[in-house]
């Protein structure tokens, strides 16, 4: 729904791939949300809930 919109992918993109910590991470995603009010879209609530499992972020420990 939102993939023609440059400016949300790129806006989403920055919150996943450009942040550096979880709380970095949180704070874009949620300005994404808020931005694009998507606060009522379970299925990106339901990514954000998964996030320790797909976000680089929470990942970085592990290299």
């Amino acid at each position: 729904m939102y993939s023609n919109d440059k400016d949300f992918k790129s806006e989403l993109l920055h919150a996943i791939y450009d942040s550096f910590t979880d709380k970095e991470f949180e704070k874009n995603w949620t300005s994404v949300f808020m931005m694009y009010e998507l606060q009522e879209k379970q299925w990106l609530l339901g990514l954000f809930d998964e996030r320790e499992m797909w976000v680089p972020a929470y990942m970085r420990h592990l290299f």
